[in-house]
């Protein structure tokens, strides 16, 4: 009997410790998993990043008068840039036209910033800068750095606004946004499958329960 018991209790440990290895597998493998989707995230974001241009307004502080101005700054660089833009075969050439026409876009904007009563001062450049996920329409564009078109109004310390300036994205009524099917097109041309899906904002993802047998045995 006692032969029995002792035989019967080695067995459950060494059942335990092959329970705790399996579940140590999983975590293991469910981490890696983890690790492998962020670095295959971070490479489908740069190289959407490679083909996209950004557009950034920065209001001169969050006061209804100020933020109201850089909507005005807002809605006509916008149709500037639309006009611009319209015959850039890519990315490389949008940011050259841009870059060519940012005395206009300055020029243009402290006009409409005199017209409105104040003296600040405007600037535009074409740099670097951090977005986060944003959704325009039925494409959502993961966080990262992008090459953008900057236009700071003033201190730039108030709340901004910011769209996809090429291929076309910038919707000035968000509620009723729908992107051009030109500029799905011109995506799903220079991404891969994969980056190009990553980009479509799809239904509501069914849930799904993983169950594993290991976890299953130690309820009982």
């Amino acid at each position: 009997m006692r032969v029995t018991k002792w035989f019967d209790c080695v067995i459950k440990k060494r059942m335990v410790r092959i329970g705790v290895m399996a579940v140590s597998f999983v975590l293991l493998g469910i981490s890696l998993s983890g690790m492998f989707s962020c670095a295959e995230e971070r490479a489908m974001q740069r190289e959407i990043a490679h083909q996209v241009l950004r557009f950034h307004v920065r209001a001169n502080s969050d006061s209804q008068e100020d933020q109201s101005l850089k909507c005005i700054v807002r809605d006509r660089v916008v149709s500037m840039m639309q006009e611009y833009l319209c015959h850039a075969e890519n990315k490389e050439e949008a940011v050259k036209i841009l870059s060519d026409h940012l005395p206009e876009l300055v020029s243009e904007s402290e006009k409409i910033v005199r017209d409105q009563g104040y003296s600040y001062p405007v600037t535009a450049s074409i740099h670097k800068e951090r977005f986060p996920d944003r959704t325009y329409g039925d494409m959502c564009f993961p966080e990262g750095i992008y090459d953008a078109l900057v236009i700071e109004i003033g201190s730039g310390t108030g709340h901004n606004w910011w769209c996809v300036m090429y291929p076309s994205l910038c919707f000035l009524d968000e509620d009723t946004a729908k992107v051009p099917e030109e500029s799905k097109e011109y995506l799903k041309e220079h991404l891969t499958k994969d980056s190009y899906q990553s980009l479509i904002v799809e239904g509501e993802e069914e849930k799904v329960e993983f169950r594993f047998a290991i976890f299953d045995w130690f309820m009982g």
